[in-house]
């Protein structure tokens, strides 16, 4: 019990003394400061690393939501689903396997004309689940919007009978219902958007009720009662007087040929009928009783030749018949006039247009050709007191040529006027460009042009070949017709017009490069498949989409 008793007290008397001398003694307090900082230094240097993971799959992240909702707003259809099913696919193409983000839900939205993409995820913080926070969730939002800046839009495309080769119009129609289908779906606060239609081939046509008093009907210089001297246009007058300087021909008997025998040699007369130009004659000879063996004489003009050919035929009485091949007895080059007024023109006819001005009492159908120059490539409005502004009416070549279509917000119907293209005729893209021009303008005939300072006006030229016909020439002078379009397109761009050229597999390459603004604003397209690309390009450009977010 006393031994119990010893121990007690030296046990009680030691621990306090090792307490006392424990807190008075300064040796080792150095690592144990270091063990009791080094959880706050842990959580700091172990959470900065997580966050800095977190950092980066985020920046990872934007930049693929930023990517996805570019897609979004870029997509040329109508299809709500399909337009997020690309902007996901997008999304998870550009984000790493390390993110685990779930696109299942909604994530594309369009609000005040801008699409938004919002998507979350959680990053795993391995030190921070030290301390009981297993992951970060990130949530991120990509904006893209378009320049609020109102929109004039002129389509001025080719509708020539090439254009139905290798399904060139087919593809033309989808792209460019596709292009415009990009600037429908305006919201409050949207700036105006306008697109116009401009069909050409080598004329343009109007509705009759639309052109009022801005057309009219000149001169025809080929026909037979014009007074030349009327005439206000120069290659009109030229045309005329060149028209009206050639005479009939004439048959010089002394020089018939020498399949010629002396039947023809003695019936043939400058005056008689069957050797005097449009006229037909029988002549008898070997008569016996009732019947006699005949020669018919028929004189023509083909071109530049003036002949005479015999047939042989047989008469019982009154009746008379031909038979065996027909014999050129005379033959002759002569002068000839280019052209006489025509009705229509087909595809292989590439002769000047001026043939097609109106004569007498003939009906106007609402095609229009070339204005006198040097207002053909200008954008000078039509005055009743100046003729030469005024559009001249014309037979139409090719009686399918789809009217123009004046600037409009209604795309819809838009859409409607370019399925209703048909391909015909020849090229005159001097006449496109100049009624793309008209159709800037804020009077008739296309009326309807933004008043707003701001408005971007855009013109985009289609073609497929090189210029075969205007007013005044034919194929064989192209390069007549091609500096009248390099003045035309020169005028455009005269007009702050951004220009765009597309030359759709065929065409003067350096003509269509130069009529664009520049180089970036040409487009050769090799194949007809390549529209939708090549208008959806130019639509993006145009409406200049960005990311504000």
């Amino acid at each position: 019990m006393a031994r119990n008793r010893f121990w007690s007290r030296w046990s009680m008397g030691s621990a306090g003394r090792c307490i006392a001398r424990f807190m008075k003694d300064r040796r080792g307090n150095f690592g144990m400061m270091v063990g009791l900082a080094a959880v706050p230094l842990v959580f700091a240097i172990g959470g900065g690393v997580d966050l800095s993971n977190v950092w980066r799959y985020k920046s990872a992240a934007q930049a693929a939501a930023d990517t996805a909702v570019i897609v979004a707003a870029k997509y040329l259809g109508t299809d709500s689903a399909e337009r997020e099913r690309l902007a996901d696919m997008y999304f998870l193409a550009n984000i790493s396997d390390d993110i685990d983000a779930d696109v299942s839900a909604t994530n594309l939205s369009i609000v005040d004309g801008k699409y938004k993409y919002n998507v979350d995820f959680d990053v795993d913080t391995p030190f921070l689940s030290l301390f009981h926070v297993a992951s970060l969730n990130v949530a991120l939002e990509a904006v893209s919007a378009r320049s609020n800046i109102p929109l004039d839009i002129v389509l001025v495309l080719d509708s020539s009978g090439s254009m139905q080769n290798d399904s060139r119009m087919t593809e033309l129609k989808a792209a460019v219902k596709l292009f415009l289908g990009q600037f429908s779906g305006a919201v409050a606060g949207d700036a105006k958007v306008q697109a116009a239609l401009v069909p050409f081939d080598t004329q343009v046509r109007l509705d009759a009720a639309t052109m009022g008093t801005y057309s009219t009907t000149p001169t025809n210089p080929y026909a037979t009662t014009t007074n030349c001297s009327s005439i206000t246009d120069a290659a009109d007058r030229a045309a005329c007087e060149l028209a009206q300087t050639v005479t009939d021909p004439v048959v010089n008997c002394s020089a018939l040929n020498s399949n010629a025998n002396s039947v023809d040699r003695s019936a043939c007369s400058p005056t008689a009928d069957g050797f005097k130009l449009g006229t037909t004659n029988y002549v008898a000879y070997n008569c016996y009783r009732y019947s006699c063996s005949f020669y018919q004489y028929k004189a023509s003009k083909s071109g530049t030749t003036f002949q005479v050919e015999r047939t042989s035929a047989s008469c019982v009485l009154i009746w008379c018949s031909t038979f065996g091949n027909s014999t050129t007895i005379y033959s002759v080059t002569v002068q000839s006039n280019t052209s006489t007024p025509v009705a229509t023109k087909d595809n292989d006819t590439t002769t000047a247009n001026n043939d097609l001005i109106l004569t007498g009492t003939e009906t106007w159908s609402g095609c229009v050709i070339d204005r006198t120059q040097p207002y053909d490539v200008q954008k000078d409005a039509p005055q009743s007191s100046i003729a030469a502004t005024l559009y001249p009416k014309a037979n139409c070549a090719r009686n399918t040529l789809l009217a123009a279509y004046p600037l409009t917000t209604d795309l819809a119907t838009l859409k409607t006027k370019v399925d209703a293209m048909q391909p015909s005729g020849n090229t005159n893209i001097t006449i496109g460009v100049q009624w793309g021009m008209e159709a800037f303008t804020p009077t008739y005939p296309l009326a309807g042009a933004n008043t707003d300072a701001r408005t971007q006006k855009v013109m985009i030229v289609l073609t497929d070949g090189n210029n075969t016909q205007n007013r005044w020439n034919g194929s064989s002078q192209s390069s007549q017709i091609d500096a009248r379009t390099s003045l035309a397109c020169t005028n455009a761009k005269a007009m702050d017009v951004e220009l765009y050229t597309i030359r759709l597999i065929d065409g003067n390459e350096t003509l269509l490069k130069n009529c664009a603004t520049d180089t970036s604003h040409y487009f050769s397209v090799t194949s007809a498949s390549q529209l939708t690309k090549t208008f959806q390009e130019i639509a993006e450009r145009v409406l200049r989409i960005r990311i504000v977010s």
